[in-house]
């Protein structure tokens, strides 16, 4: 255990020194320093994974259009918005595309998108900021670097009639190797949210949604969309140790929407520490990628001492 501990701790000292703008960033938003050799927390897993884990099955997970296949793949019942138009140049997206309700998108960023509305839209603006997007590298500051291999690409995607009143627009599920950990679901219309564990009861809010005011009521409803989207989502999920895996409700059921492998870049809080504990005991390092695989010199080292720790601990 001696020569274990002397090789994480060499670990920590290494990535702290070789990161030391992240390692601050991290202190700062979550206010404890990281072990990202070692982590113990939900938040330190997520820094583990973007210093560490380089599984290349993030890249088309991240990817919003390869996304689409993986989960056509994985869950053929489950419904995907259409995909009208892709390619690499914005200028030669075709009008008649662009003509009716209509969602503009870039396959390798977060929140790169443009809401068209009964086909009203200036093509000059458009043409400019998709160029724009397409030129910024995505995931290079917070080295969320499976964004970074993506090919920039334009694609027009359907819009979807969301639900109205208390109906959830979005739901949200956090899951490990197949299985729900909790879930959010949120109304974008109305900005009133509610989390949500795995059997559909409401639990303590995101930070950022403490309010009663913005309290999502949770009916047999929101019930039954969170139950359609959790299972779409164990099966979407199987294999990988970790993501959130995001649907749309639209037609009285959920839509494939994205994954996400680095959420809120890793600094998601909750008013329950309980939440982000959940988390932390379901996400098995031990099913990553890094550690599921062979390695030889300092590399394999320091994966002997990480799984020979994470059995000691958690002897699951």
């Amino acid at each position: 255990m001696t020569g274990e501990r002397a090789v994480l701790i060499a670990a920590r000292g290494l990535l702290v020194l070789l990161h030391p703008r992240l390692v601050r960033h991290f202190a700062k938003r979550l206010g404890y320093a990281p072990d990202p050799a070692c982590p113990r927390t939900y938040n330190e897993k997520l820094l583990w994974r973007k210093l560490i884990d380089r599984d290349r099955r993030f890249v088309a997970l991240s990817d919003k259009l390869a996304s689409k296949d993986y989960a056509r793949a994985r869950c053929p019942d489950l419904a995907i918005p259409r995909t009208l138009w892709a390619g690499e140049d914005p200028g030669a997206i075709p009008e008649a595309v662009l003509s009716g309700d209509v969602v503009v998108k870039t396959s390798h960023g977060f929140d790169f998108n443009i809401f068209i509305a009964n086909g009203q839209y200036d093509r000059a603006r458009l043409v400019r900021t998709l160029r724009t997007w397409l030129r910024t590298s995505h995931g290079k500051t917070e080295l969320e670097w499976a964004y970074i291999p993506i090919v920039p690409r334009v694609f027009v995607e359907e819009q979807l009639p969301l639900a109205d009143g208390d109906a959830p627009t979005d739901i949200k599920v956090h899951a490990c190797d197949g299985e729900v950990v909790h879930g959010w679901a949120v109304n974008k219309k109305t900005n009133r949210a509610v989390t949500i564990d795995r059997s559909g009861a409401p639990i303590a809010p995101a930070a950022d949604y403490a309010s009663d005011e913005q309290a999502l009521p949770v009916g047999a409803a929101l019930r039954e969309r969170f139950a359609g989207a959790g299972g779409f989502a164990r099966r979407l999920s199987e294999g990988i140790d970790y993501a959130r895996y995001d649907f749309l409700v639209a037609h009285g059921r959920p839509y494939f929407s994205e994954i996400t492998v680095y959420p809120a870049a890793g600094y998601d809080r909750w008013t329950d520490p309980a939440i982000a504990d959940k988390l932390t005991r379901s996400w098995d390092l031990r099913r990553s990628a890094f550690l599921m695989a062979d390695h030889r010199g300092l590399a394999g080292l320091y994966a002997r001492a990480l799984r020979s720790h994470l059995d000691r601990v958690d002897p699951r």
